[in-house]
Order: structure tokens, then C-alpha cells, then sequence
């Protein structure tokens, strides 16, 4: 007959079991994201010769022009230029676009994802209310202006070499994220800043960047800032806290005036959520999530988390800095994000650029 076990030992070995089990669950997550995002590199390589890159056009550079998604021509919007760069929108099906901002009307009120201050506000006044009949009362605040085209650009390595900047600033509206660098790179990824997106980190750092005098003096993020016009600095998770904070801290210490204050009284990080089905979206999901709503065509560039290009070259997880990144352990599922933005480039809502833009 057996010895009855101690509630010590059954306890150990519940836990032991628990153990062992969430590390294979671990295990097995991590080797299903590996092998999604080399199937998904490898389908693009396979595919790249067999499409037509999503670029302007031009006579010049039509033969060198590849389109890594194929898919049928829809409705298009013309091509629009600035200067001597053409961007050609004739992936862009607007009855989609419009069906997608549909979609996001079912969660959330698009505007409300972007508060501005107005320029005659003092930091001291920037309460960064959630009540809306506060601020129409207060009117220090304002929404966003609808735009034509807009850039949102990612970090992405594949920004790097990629002759993007000019086209990147051709567009209406530009919006970066976490202070990415472009004095040094702005052949890669253009000069224009309209919106300048911080996640609550990222802000922190900032501010705790421009305390010290040595960071102030060196810092390429100040010597960025200092070249923004008008550019809005957005906190998109929400109004108050340490987020908000820390960028009014921010505007008082540089103190700009071309520089503005934005937040969102409805987070797009919950409309990511619920879109992508995703736990912890990254700041570029969340980017497009909200400026859907304020832009009729979008491009998206710097948008891909993969360790090499559709060529076969290495990659850097960002384009201004060589930092290791595991992409299958990371919080943000940036595979599985991919995966629904290059569905929406083949609907028509958005156009995703991954490839170089020569001229």
C-alpha cells in the first residue's frame, strides 16, 4: 500500500508541472512565430519578380519599379506630386478606405484620438482634460485637420539606403514615432516631421534626456526638435499620467514655439486591440489606426520586422542605431502585425512601401 503523500510534495509537484508546462508553451509560441515570419520572408522573395512595387511610376524607373504584393487594379485616386516626385496611389481603393473608417466608427470616434493645443496656450495650462464640454468651454484645444496624403513611418532597417525622403516628404502630413533620428538620414527617410508619436517610454527618456546638461548639448534628438516646424509632439495612450507629464515637462524645458502639445482622449492602442487582435500593439499599429481617420491615402513606410530584405541583405532592427532584436520573443507580435498591414495593402486601404524609392 502506498505511503500517503505529504501536502508539501503535492503541492511541489503541481507547480513543477505548471513549470514545465508553461516553457514548452513558451517554446512552441516561439518556434510558430519563427517559422511564420521565414515562411512569410521567403513568400516575398519567391514573389518579387512576379509583381509590381507600389512606387511613382515615372518613365524613367518603371523597369526597376517592383510591387512585392500582387493584386488585381482597383478604383484608383491620380498620381500626385510635389516638385519632380510622383506618387502613384493606384493601389488605393477609397471605397475601402472607407469601409475601414466605418469599422473603427463601431469603437471609437476617430477624432477623438488626437487633441491639439492651440498655439496661444501656455504649458502651465495644459490640463490634458478627458471631458469634452470641458475643453470646448476652456478652448485651448482643437482637432486634427483632414489631409490628402500622409506618411507614417516606422523604424524599420529597411529604411536604410532605401532613397525614400524625398518621396516620404512629399506627402501632407509626415508622422514619426519615439524620437527616431533623421539629421544624418534624411536621403532614407525625408526632413518633414508634422507629428512626432511618443509611447510612455519613450517619453520618459526624453525628458530624462534633456535634464542632464551633457544630453542637451549632444543629444541628435535636440538637435532634431530644434529643426521641427509647427510639429506636434502626441502622447496616443491616453490623457494624464506620466505620459502627458513628462511631455509638458518636455515642452518647458526645450522651450520652442515650433513645437505644439497633442494627446487622445480615446486611446488607439484599444482600437488596435480590438482591430488586430492584438495584446500589446506596437507604436506604428497604433499610428495607423488613428490617422485612418484623418487621412485619405496613407503610406506606410519602415514597416518591416524581418532580419533581412526581400533581396536577401541583412537588416538592422532600426535604421539609425544596430541593436539586436528577437522578433519571436518580442511583446509586440510585429509578424503578426505585418500580416494584417500587407492584407490592408491588398485591399486597397494603405500603401505599403518596402523597397528602395531611387529617382
Amino acid at each position: 500500500m502506498m505511503a500517503k503523500l505529504k501536502p508539501a510534495y503535492v503541492v511541489l509537484g503541481i507547480i513543477y508541472v505548471l513549470l514545465i508546462s508553461g516553457l514548452t508553451f513558451q517554446y512552441m509560441s516561439s518556434r510558430k512565430w519563427l517559422y511564420t515570419t521565414n515562411r512569410m520572408l521567403y513568400s516575398l522573395k519567391i514573389n518579387k519578380n512576379n509583381s509590381q512595387f507600389l512606387r511613382p511610376a515615372s518613365p524613367a524607373s518603371s523597369k526597376r519599379n517592383h510591387n512585392i504584393w500582387s493584386s488585381t487594379p482597383k478604383a484608383r485616386p491620380s498620381p500626385t506630386s510635389s516638385g519632380d516626385v510622383f506618387i502613384d496611389w493606384s493601389n488605393i481603393n477609397m471605397t475601402s478606405v472607407e469601409n475601414m473608417r466605418e469599422k473603427i466608427k463601431k469603437y471609437m470616434d476617430g477624432k477623438l484620438s488626437l487633441i491639439v493645443y492651440k498655439h496661444n496656450t501656455s504649458l502651465t495650462d495644459m490640463k490634458f482634460d478627458t471631458n469634452l464640454t470641458q475643453l470646448k468651454k476652456a478652448n485651448s484645444t482643437e482637432f486634427l485637420q483632414h489631409h490628402d496624403t500622409c506618411a507614417i513611418i516606422g523604424n524599420s532597417g529597411i529604411l536604410l539606403n532605401s532613397g525614400c525622403g524625398r518621396e516620404i516628404d512629399a506627402h501632407d502630413l509626415v508622422v514619426r514615432a519615439n524620437s527616431a533620428r533623421i539629421l544624418g538620414f534624411e536621403s532614407d527617410v525625408g526632413k518633414k516631421t508634422s507629428i512626432m508619436a511618443f509611447n510612455r517610454a519613450s517619453a520618459i527618456q526624453l525628458k530624462r534626456r534633456l535634464g542632464g546638461k551633457r544630453m542637451v548639448l549632444d543629444s541628435h534628438q535636440l538637435k532634431t526638435f530644434r529643426t521641427f516646424k509647427n510639429t506636434i509632439m502626441w502622447y496616443p495612450l491616453g490623457a494624464g499620467g506620466t505620459g502627458t507629464a513628462a511631455l509638458k515637462a518636455v515642452g518647458m524645458q526645450l522651450g520652442f514655439d515650433n513645437i505644439r502639445i497633442g494627446y487622445s482622449l480615446s486611446s488607439p492602442m484599444r482600437l488596435s486591440k480590438t482591430l488586430w487582435h492584438l495584446r500589446l500593439p506596437s507604436s506604428g499599429i497604433n499610428m495607423f489606426s488613428a490617422m485612418n481617420y484623418y487621412c485619405d491615402k496613407i503610406s506606410l513606410y519602415g514597416f518591416f520586422p524581418f532580419y533581412e530584405d526581400t533581396h536577401g541583405r541583412p537588416i538592422q532592427h532600426h535604421y539609425y542605431e544596430t541593436v539586436v532584436y528577437n522578433y519571436t520573443h518580442s511583446h509586440h507580435k510585429m509578424p503578426q502585425e505585418y500580416v494584417s498591414l500587407t492584407q490592408l495593402n491588398k485591399d486597397g486601404v494603405v500603401r505599403l512601401v518596402t523597397d528602395r524609392c531611387n529617382y
